[in-house]
């Protein structure tokens, strides 16, 4: 089992990031 199993990896539509500046 790897890490990847446990933790995937985030993606936008879970963790949208800000709008840049």
């Amino acid at each position: 089992m790897t890490a990847e199993h446990l933790y995937p990896q985030e993606t936008p539509a879970r963790r949208p990031v800000p709008a840049a500046p």
